[in-house]
């Protein structure tokens, strides 16, 4: 039986703008972040075929350290992999999630992995979600292990 009553907590969300225009608020937040290099994490879909990545760099007012764009359903490991190593390559020093919930999952694995050594803070993560995935809402990510077949996951805790 599931229980009807209980408590949970919710680990701090600094902001969350919403609503038609709210991505003009991207530029404010880099600049609170003192981004000089943010770097997007997104899919093929809205990489290949909208105007979105564009767009948001428009937003951003500044040029984008790169873009990630090979983030496919549920997160699979190795994309993972590759955009941490990129996200590295580039110097980024904020990443900016674009799309739905593997997106954002992946970008809050990519954080992780990036600061595994804890000789550096982690990277800010700005989420810029195109679906309601409740992903940016959370502060667990779930991934792909593609050699054992199964979905995986961390969290913050």
């Amino acid at each position: 039986m599931i229980p009807t009553i209980g408590e949970y907590s919710y680990l701090p969300i600094e902001r969350v703008h919403f609503g038609q225009g709210s991505i003009a608020k991207l530029r404010t937040e880099l600049d609170k972040l003192g981004s000089a290099r943010p770097y997007v994490i997104t899919g093929q879909t809205i990489a290949n075929k909208t105007d979105l990545v564009s767009r948001l760099e428009k937003s951003a007012g500044r040029k984008l350290a790169g873009t990630f764009s090979e983030i496919r359903q549920h997160a699979p490991e190795t994309g993972i992999r590759n955009a941490a190593m990129a996200a590295a390559k580039a110097r980024a020093d904020v990443l900016i999630s674009l799309g739905g919930g593997s997106p954002i999952d992946a970008t809050k694995i990519v954080v992780k992995e990036l600061s595994e050594n804890f000789r550096e803070a982690p990277l800010p993560h700005v989420a810029v979600p195109t679906t309601l995935s409740a992903a940016e809402f959370s502060h667990s990510a779930g991934m792909t292990d593609e050699k054992l077949k199964r979905k995986t996951g961390v969290r913050d805790i």
